[in-house]
């Protein structure tokens, strides 16, 4: 009894702590125009999704803050629950016994010869997670084209809280898939999974592009020889 009453004040005082952080002090945007509705989305083929509430750690939670994808409604849930633990509290995904296993779905525009810019950024609030575990379709993010990791931003928190972090990715996915999944294993309980935003840009790879310009040219001379 006394054991179980201990637990429930330790993990009352680490919630306490850890959701004490304002979120989204630091996040960033893409170096593309984020677009505003599915319309300049479509016309872009760019597509800007955000969550500041969680329901449910086995899903569906559709984005709350932007939901900018006309290819569909991308989800967020946890991959590892109901055995690892993990519970939402305070609208946030959190377990005091296991690691979550974050799992991000993003509906793609699935166009052939395009290549996928990615912005992924993330808030987290209690033990350090390992940054190092995103895989993305299956592939590590670490060794894809145009790789980069920043720390956006760490508030100290009190108690047994750890810190609040702002993490950022981004990367250069080589194809245009119907879906992009990105998972997370964070490594460590005591990890509040507090805010997330996904940013997508495809565009025609280099060679594509290349293609395009030869064959435009040669029509433009055939139409001078004619």
């Amino acid at each position: 009894m006394f054991g179980n009453a201990r637990r429930t004040i330790v993990l009352a005082a680490l919630v306490s702590s850890v959701s004490f952080a304002t979120a989204n002090a630091a996040f960033t945007t893409p170096s593309w125009t984020r677009p505003a509705d599915n319309v300049a989305a479509a016309a872009t083929q760019t597509t800007y999704q955000e969550w500041d509430i969680f329901s449910s750690v086995l899903g569906p939670n559709a984005p709350d803050v932007a939901n900018v994808n006309p290819n569909g409604v991308a989800n967020v849930y946890d991959s590892g629950a109901p055995m690892n633990g993990a519970f939402i509290t305070l609208d946030n995904m959190y377990s005091a016994s296991g690691s979550l296993k974050p799992r991000a779905i993003v509906p793609g525009y699935n166009t052939p010869g395009n290549t996928v810019d990615v912005l992924v950024q993330i808030f987290v609030q209690g033990l350090d997670i390992n940054i190092n575990s995103l895989t993305v379709n299956g592939t590590p993010a670490n060794t894809l084209a145009a790789y980069n990791y920043q720390e956006l931003s760490r508030i100290p928190l009190g108690g047994p809280g750890g810190a609040a972090v702002e993490h950022l990715w981004s990367f250069t996915l080589p194809s245009d898939a119907a879906a992009i999944q990105l998972d997370w294993n964070w490594g460590t309980p005591h990890s509040m999974f507090d805010r997330i935003a996904i940013d997508t840009h495809s565009t025609p790879e280099p060679g594509s592009l290349a293609m395009l310009a030869i064959g435009a040219a040669m029509i433009v001379r055939r139409r001078r020889l004619a």
